[in-house]
């Protein structure tokens, strides 16, 4: 699955070198972009407000048609006259609150006009410029007056960026400031770019806001799969579907994040939302009245799935056909049930549920909307940062009681009585709060053990013999997976594995960051799950004929579901790396004590054994 809008943490090097230049002395560009200007001048010849060509969101919105498509000759015919406003008077793009430059002009600016006239039909390159500077601005512009403008330095927005259907958020890096980059080509769309569809302006910019108020050393997402990173990717798509709401009429639905970027430039439609159950699963056009955020809101047979916490996490959005089974969804080898974009619904939908009682309350859609933007800033900066004994420690049951906290308070401002009340209530439905607990001594080791043999994802250095023999054999490094099984009824959500290793003469883990972000040393390492299933949603999803049962169990990885299927979770992300010291002996054995720490637990941290004979 493409991991497009994901928050990169890799720097767009083109683009680097761009910073560095005199933005008031641009030479033309060598792409064959003719209209790069020669030169910009040194001091202001316009005025503060500039006229321009946009789409109203995208162009589906702007033209009231569901169905359209991308290839489309129509799309320029949908733009509408805008107010560029905030310009510094340079003739260019460049504001006060966004910096907007492009990849056709070499990183510099593409647009120039010296009466700020940017109005550019859809068909020129420049106009994706012009929809990233009113989107951007418009979005800053909020940031400004709900007192949350993060960062605070006029933003770089890189139109026409050069990636391949992608567009993505770069925090700041040494002196290479944040950035944004909005892609320009799609695989499957050669004639719109990612700047044609402002929820995805939005959602990246959110990212930036959500970084600079967490920290500025350190990085909201830590391991794979935790839930902060999720909680990334949920709080910019709620932030965007709140920036849209006022736009969204019939037919189209305002719980739906990017339903033209994510909806139409791929080959699926990959598309997230705030809705309470899926596109495709049945009741949706019926407003989902099947929600629960017990098992009772999931069905194998009748194709129920709630979007609630934790067993609603990872299911997606959208994608599968109208009809699909549950079986044929999760026993989709490419589903990346586990994926943090792909578990956002769960958080996102309760955030926006929360903006939908309170404007509903208040008759106001854009107070609300900065209101709430404050809140979720405020929340954050509270939130926990990183420590050895726990790299993961922010999940969304903490995110949740945190916000209640925060609006209980004055740091974002004032929250009456019954907004709380409708705050708690929201987070509460969708399982956020008032979590049933796990009991204590729920984790046992799972049928699977420990996972040596993953087929197509197992990396294994050649043994000392020379072979390949997917075991735990001396001179060997490779990956390691921890089958844990839950016994309970009560699903065992964000499960936190602390593993140590018992003897580091015969095993140690390998500091491998790119996969194994949760190394400490060399006997100690973390992974995050999603979450376990319990026996409730096991058997709620496993009703019905045999062709309709998932095939889900209450342990992790789950029996493989067919000839050549690797077993649910079982993949480089959730595997910890570990060495086999050449001198360790054939027939010894070694322990790995894996203690697993979870959301919904009661009291106690479960531990489980797992030992190993070196092969």
């Amino acid at each position: 699955m493409n991991l497009f809008l994901t928050r990169s943490l890799t720097l767009f090097l083109a683009a680097v070198s761009a910073f560095s230049c005199a933005k008031n002395s641009v030479t033309k560009s060598t792409t064959g972009a003719e209209y790069c200007p020669e030169s910009i001048p040194a001091s202001p010849v316009a005025g503060t407000t500039g006229q321009g060509l946009a789409f109203e969101l995208d162009p589906m919105i702007a033209s009231g048609n569901a169905t359209l498509s991308p290839a489309s000759s129509l799309i320029g015919n949908y733009t509408s006259s805008v107010s560029l406003a905030n310009l510094q008077g340079y003739g260019n793009l460049k504001g006060t609150y966004v910096d907007v430059i492009s990849d056709k002009c070499n990183e510099s600016y593409g647009s120039y006009s010296d009466s700020n006239d940017f109005r550019y039909p859809h068909s020129d390159e420049r106009f994706a410029e012009v929809m990233s500077y009113y989107h951007g601005n418009r979005f800053r512009s909020e940031l400004a007056a709900s007192s949350s403008l993060l960062p605070a330095s006029t933003f770089l927005m890189i139109a026409n960026c050069n990636v391949k259907d992608n567009a993505y958020y770069s925090p700041p890096y040494g002196s290479q400031p944040p950035f944004l980059c909005m892609g320009y080509s799609s695989t499957y769309s050669a004639t719109t770019s990612f700047s044609d569809d402002a929820e995805v302006i939005y959602h990246e910019m959110q990212h930036g806001v959500t970084g600079h108020a967490y920290s500025m050393s350190e990085d909201f997402n830590k391991l794979n799969f935790d839930e902060a990173g999720t909680m990334n990717e949920a709080i910019s798509d709620f932030v965007a579907l709140m920036q849209s709401d006022a736009a969204l009429v019939s037919p189209f639905a305002n719980t739906d994040f990017s339903r033209w970027s994510l909806g139409q430039f791929f080959s699926t439609n990959s598309e997230r939302g705030a809705s309470k159950c899926p596109l495709w699963a049945a009741g949706y056009s019926g407003g989902c009245t099947y929600f629960n955020k017990s098992a009772s809101g999931f069905s194998s047979l009748n194709r129920y799935v709630s979007f609630s916490y934790p067993d609603g996490l990872g299911w997606p959005y959208a994608g599968p056909a109208t009809g699909a089974t549950l079986k044929s969804v999760y026993q989709d080898p490419y589903a990346s049930f586990e994926e943090i974009h792909q578990a956002a619904p769960v958080f996102s939908g309760a955030l926006f549920d929360i903006f939908l009682a309170i404007k509903a309350s208040s008759g106001d859609g854009p107070a609300t909307k900065r209101r709430l933007i404050r809140l979720v800033v405020e929340t954050i900066k509270t939130l926990p940062k990183y420590s050895v004994s726990n790299p993961s420690p922010v999940t969304m049951p903490l995110f949740a009681t945190s916000l209640l906290s925060v609006a209980s308070g004055s740091t974002a401002g004032t929250f009456s009585g019954s907004e709380q009340t409708a705050m708690s209530s929201a987070l509460s439905a969708r399982g956020l709060t008032n979590l049933t607990s796990i009991a204590d001594g729920w984790a046992a080791k799972g049928p699977g053990g420990i996972a040596v043999q993953a087929g197509t994802f197992y990396y294994e250095t050649a043994s000392t013999s020379g072979v390949r023999n997917y075991k735990m054999s001396p001179g060997d490094t490779g990956m390691l997976w921890f089958d844990v099984m839950n016994s309970q009824s009560t699903t065992a959500a964000a499960p936190l594995l602390k593993v140590t290793i018992s003897d580091s003469t015969k095993a140690t883990f390998v500091n491998n960051l790119a996969k194994n972000p949760g190394y400490i040393n060399s006997t100690t390492a973390f992974v995050r799950y999603s979450k376990i299933n319990g026996s409730a949603i096991v058997t709620a999803m496993n009703t019905g004929s045999a062709a309709q049962q998932t095939g889900i169990t209450n342990s992790y990885f789950g029996p493989a579901v067919g000839a050549g299927v690797v077993p649910f979770g079982v993949n480089q992300d959730t595997a910890l790396y570990v060495s086999i010291p050449s001198g360790a002996g054939t027939g010894s054995s070694v322990t790995f004590t894996v203690e697993v720490d979870t959301a919904n637990k009661t009291s106690a941290t479960s531990s489980v054994t797992f030992p190993v004979t070196i092969q």
